[in-house]
């Protein structure tokens, strides 16, 4: 239903990569509706509800619906994404079978990923979030109650170890992503189609819905008004649609055990070919 109502073959035509795709949704998502409040009657978290609610009160909402919809719009091409939320923004992260990795994605009016300058990757949240502690605050932990963090501007000293990939060029965009990322969390879940509850019920900066998981490191505190951590980048960042493989010989030479890991959407089992077997 929602590839039709979009026309999303027609959106993704010609592309060349599967990001080439992405950002083509992002700038299609961004020049939908024009940023506003969304409320009264606040969507669901899902493309259908948000669009539904443009037809009726002439936009959609804000960065979080924005996002949303090109959260759908990935899964409805078969790529595994999800919200996720920085410093006063909600946006999407993508798995990206060709680069083997997330990629954050923002389809809010500067429809763009970033990328290390160095390296030329796309980069997702946790990521972005390193490069900007060393950035912002080189060899300090942040403290939550006095540190000025929120969108942070660009330094005059030092050039951004990031940069904006984007198929458009607008004027004094900010570098969402990296200014904003002195904290992250992420909804744990896709499915709002499904089941539309639990969820924040009027996500903002200052949501205080204790559903999200918090990444926290030895430089970022948890922040104390949530229950849900992590440190470990998988519980974040899974790998998916690949294979990690563990061989271990058993006693003898006639006999390999073989240990398989995979996060793959649907996956159903693993088949072992031996000596070309079949």
């Amino acid at each position: 239903e929602l590839r039709a109502r979009v026309n999303l073959d027609e959106v993704i035509s010609g592309n060349r990569t599967q990001l080439d795709a992405v950002m083509k949704m992002a700038r299609y998502v961004s020049k939908y509706w024009r940023n506003m409040s969304p409320w009264p009657e606040y969507p669901a978290w899902n493309a259908l509800s948000i669009l539904d609610r443009i037809e009726y009160a002439g936009g959609g909402g804000y960065c979080l619906m924005l996002n949303a919809v090109l959260v759908d719009m990935c899964k409805a091409c078969g790529w595994q994404a999800h919200l996720s939320h920085i410093d006063i923004h909600e946006v999407c992260e993508v798995w990206n079978d060709e680069f083997g990795k997330w990629i954050f994605v923002d389809a809010d009016y500067v429809n763009h990923y970033n990328y290390n300058v160095k390296t030329g990757l796309p980069l997702h949240l946790q990521e972005l979030h390193d490069l900007y502690l060393d950035y912002y605050f080189p060899g300090k932990t942040l403290d939550w109650m006095n540190d000025k963090f929120t969108w942070q501007p660009i330094r005059e000293d030092l050039a951004p170890p990031v940069e904006r990939g984007s198929i458009t060029s607008p004027k004094n965009v900010q570098l969402s992503g990296f200014i904003n990322a002195a904290y992250l969390f992420m909804s744990p879940r896709n499915n709002f189609f499904e089941k539309p509850t639990p969820r924040c019920l009027n996500q903002n900066h200052t949501s205080t819905w204790d559903g999200f998981i918090q990444w926290y490191d030895n430089r970022t505190p948890p922040r104390r008004q949530f229950s849900w951590f992590t440190d470990r980048p998988r519980d974040m960042y899974p790998d998916l649609n690949l294979v990690h493989i563990d061989a271990v010989q058993g006693f003898g030479n006639d006999r390999l055990f073989l240990r398989f890991e995979t996060y793959t959407p649907n996956f159903c089992h693993f088949e072992v070919d031996v000596d070309d077997m079949g």
